[in-house]
């Protein structure tokens, strides 16, 4: 159990503040963990009840002062007299260094994990959102873990899969490339150029020769285009806003499910070798080129168009 002296040396697992002098503090029954009172009751259980149990339930943290205390040469984390193994990665205690980098799981910003304002509450490096690590979900999301982190955290305890993401809301084919969502990419993109037609029909009548469109009945207005095509671009942008707003409102959860099935299959392959971060963390993050290569690509085909017009 933790000397109630010295409980400035730790922080909240909840809010993620250190304790100070004179805060009402309580500790888990279970496992010794403090808590802030309010925290608590906010929480409702301990930060760390899913792990009570079992070896990688909540314990006081060790020092390099203590006796027979070792550091493991993978990952650097300090474990007790006796244990013959890592507690957090598994390293066998006599086994030595490896130069090999799949066994060295690659750098996190420990920033993600105390985000300077979260609306569902901060994620501490050592908790558990949706069955997996806060650390490997962070290895795997890459930048903005900290936007994604508590989000994934609120869906879990609420149930609720409505989340806003104004990425998604604004750009929304760019944002599911960036994220390597490539399957819903591919199934949004024709929705997008379908809700484009409209509007490029109209840039072709302003541009060319609006004669052969022209005949195909009604009245005509500016450019030539007819009165029935200008009433589908107003469908079509009111089309665009729903779209945009479903995906807006759905985005974070659809990525937290793509999230799973993506570390799902990822820990089928590797199991649980050391490679297994450093698979995450290729497979994850983000891809800017992706991203340049559609822009690139939608502008010469823009190009291409506007060419055979003119």
């Amino acid at each position: 159990m933790l000397n109630m002296l010295h409980l400035q040396e730790y922080t909240c697992p909840v809010c993620g503040r250190p304790f100070a002098q004179g805060d009402d503090v309580v500790v888990c029954p279970d496992c010794g963990a403090p808590h802030h009172r309010e925290c608590w009751k906010k929480q409702g259980r301990c930060a760390y009840a899913a792990s009570h149990g079992t070896a990688e339930q909540w314990r006081p943290p060790l020092e390099r002062g203590d006796d027979d205390v070792w550091a493991c040469g993978n990952c650097g984390t300090l474990n007790p007299a006796g244990s013959k193994v890592c507690r957090k990665c598994g390293r066998a205690a006599d086994e030595p260094p490896s130069p090999r980098p799949e066994d060295q799981n690659p750098p996190v910003d420990p920033a993600v994990f105390a985000p300077p304002y979260t609306p569902y509450g901060e994620v501490p490096p050592d908790g558990v959102v949706e069955g997996e690590t806060a650390m490997d979900l962070a290895t795997f999301l890459g930048p903005n873990a900290g936007y994604y982190l508590p989000r994934f955290r609120y869906f879990e305890q609420t149930h609720n899969p409505v989340s806003w993401n104004w990425a998604a809301a604004l750009f929304p084919l760019e944002w599911l490339l960036y994220r390597k969502m490539g399957r819903a990419f591919w199934l949004v993109l024709p929705l997008c150029l379908l809700l484009a037609a409209p509007y490029a029909a109209v840039f072709a009548f302003w541009l060319g020769d609006s004669g052969a469109l022209s005949m195909a009945g009604g009245e005509s207005l500016a450019g030539g285009a007819p009165v029935w095509l200008l009433f589908l671009t107003h469908v079509a942008s009111l089309l665009s806003v729903i779209l945009r707003g479903a995906l807006g409102m759905r985005a974070n959860d659809l990525y937290r499910r793509h999230v799973k099935r993506q570390m799902a299959r990822i820990r089928r392959q590797c199991g649980g070798t050391p490679a297994y971060r450093l698979t995450l963390s290729k497979k994850g993050g983000v891809s800017a080129g992706r991203v340049a290569v559609y822009l690139a690509a939608a502008a010469a085909v823009a190009a291409i168009v506007l060419l055979l017009i003119l």
